[in-house]
């Protein structure tokens, strides 16, 4: 019997981890100097003629650099079978008629000269005009809080008229949050928990989930769950052990396939141990201290 290397095997992903660990690059993440913005004006109507389209408007805007319409396609047809002439009937952008709600009818490219602010780390990795925010820094309503441990240079916004705190990657209403060193620091990221949960916060908006009431309360069982993760970890200490092994005793309500994800985390609540005089690391076995 032949044995394949792929066929019905159970093989993990290959952007998995990434994407668990939140760190995964999509088309909309991507920011190139002089980058242009692009949007496509859709019909609103199911079938209707084009009588006319005046762009003169459009053009004038500031940042505005390209705008297009049918006409400017020369009539140059396309289809998803170029071998087959009969096949290549559709325009690029509509010409004389549209033919269903969301026909593509008009394009523009423009550059928007919005100012951009962040946190003095993710800063300096910009290729733009950046204007650094800092801890207690005021946009409008929103006060700025710096909030590592996820990340460095994450920040979260609370409407101190709301109480709603825009809370970024410190929670999500999802899953958990990985911590990741070196770029993640447990101890750190509880201690901003914890403040956030001082600030009585209304209503949390994480980067990943629905929204959440009564954010105090929500971020007191997040802080629960990290105490109780943290004591699974010095339960699984008790004898001696490696990383991986950690993992697999701490993390057993995980799918194992999530165990190298959930390691980054392991380390990230060993070295919070560590740095408290609880737990010791040699030669690459943990123990109790």
């Amino acid at each position: 019997m032949v044995e394949f290397s792929v066929l019905g095997k159970g093989l993990p992903r290959v952007d998995g981890g990434v994407k668990a660990a939140g760190s995964a690059q999509y088309s909309a993440d991507i920011v190139l100097p002089r980058m242009l913005q692009g949007k496509i004006l859709r019909s609103p109507y199911p079938h209707a003629r084009i009588l006319n389209i005046d762009t003169s408007r459009a053009r004038r805007l500031p940042g505005v650099r390209c705008v297009i319409t049918g006409k400017d396609t020369l009539g140059e047809k396309y289809g998803r079978l170029p071998h087959i002439p009969r096949t290549v009937d559709e325009h690029a952008l509509a010409m004389d008629k549209v033919r269903y709600i969301g026909d593509d009818v008009a394009a523009v490219a423009a550059r928007h000269g919005v100012p951009v602010r962040a946190h003095p780390g993710a800063a300096s990795t910009l290729e733009v005009a950046v204007t650094p925010l800092r801890d207690g820094d005021r946009l409008g309503r929103f006060r700025v809080l710096e909030t590592p441990g996820h990340a460095r240079e994450h920040l979260a916004f609370l409407d101190e008229e709301t109480g709603a705190l825009l809370c970024g990657d410190m929670v999500s209403t999802l899953s958990t949050i990985v911590i990741d060193p070196p770029e993640g620091d447990m101890a750190e990221y509880v201690r901003q928990l914890e403040r956030l949960r001082d600030l009585e916060p209304r209503t949390l908006y994480p980067a990943h989930g629905p929204p959440a009431p009564d954010g105090a309360a929500r971020l007191d069982q997040y802080l629960a769950h990290r105490r109780a993760r943290e004591q699974q970890l010095l339960d699984a200490l008790a004898t001696p052990a490696t990383l991986e092994d950690v993992t697999a005793r701490a993390y057993a309500d995980t799918p194992p396939g999530l165990h190298p994800v959930a390691a980054r985390s392991c380390l990230a609540g060993l070295e919070k141990l560590r740095g408290e005089g609880r737990v010791e690391e040699r030669a690459g076995v943990w123990r109790l201290r």
